[in-house]
């Protein structure tokens, strides 16, 4: 079996070449070193983006239903992954258009890193996963999410920089990693009461 992308909407690769020409035609100096590392490199299909609130990462709710908020491509050149861009959707456009989002060198690597862990995991090229990413930002984590489609065991692999308790760069199954997860979000959550019940008082 095999571990594969998310079927690429249409209008999104579309987005990604006018977002980065646009660049190219008007350089800032803060945009000068992404375009010198990306250039001549190939971008393979994206990884649909999904945003999970802390409240929903409390309760334990690892299979969401939302729709992404972005996709993002890995730029590949020479084999290497040398930046990221995403696109996001257009909700001006009612959810049916993609516009450019950003460019980026940062997440590259640990995403190339936790999709290549995940193609050499016997666990999961034995079964069917489509690739995407999930960020919980209230918990500083990101993961490469590996969702199961002959099932519901979806493997979930931290990238770096991870908190502490998350392993970076290691599979894990779902309900392990939202174990994981609740805790930190309690104690998020909890932090966030204790403050507001505080303020309340001043």
């Amino acid at each position: 079996m095999t571990v594969e992308f998310a079927k690429e909407p249409k209008g999104c690769r579309a987005a990604l070449e006018k977002g980065l020409q646009a660049l190219a035609a008007g350089p800032t100096p803060a945009t000068q070193n992404y375009l010198a590392a990306v250039s001549g490199a190939d971008a393979p299909p994206p990884l649909p983006v999904y945003v999970l609130p802390l409240d929903q990462v409390a309760a334990g709710n690892f299979r969401s239903k939302q729709k992404p908020i972005a996709w993002q491509y890995l730029l590949v050149k020479e084999g290497r992954s040398v930046g990221a861009a995403e696109v996001q959707t257009d909700l001006a456009k009612q959810r049916k258009g993609f516009i450019f989002a950003a460019i980026s060198t940062a997440p590259a690597a640990g995403i190339a890193n936790a999709i290549e862990l995940a193609e050499k995991d016997h666990n999961i090229v034995a079964g069917r996963y489509e690739m995407r990413l999930v960020r919980i930002p209230a918990i500083y984590v990101a993961a490469l999410w590996l969702m199961d489609l002959s099932g519901n065991k979806d493997m979930y692999v931290a990238t770096p920089p991870s908190p502490n308790g998350l392993q970076a760069l290691a599979a894990i199954p779902g309900p392990e990693f939202f174990k994981l997860l609740r805790a930190m979000a309690t104690v998020r959550l909890q932090a966030a009461s204790r403050r507001s019940r505080g303020s309340a008082t001043n």
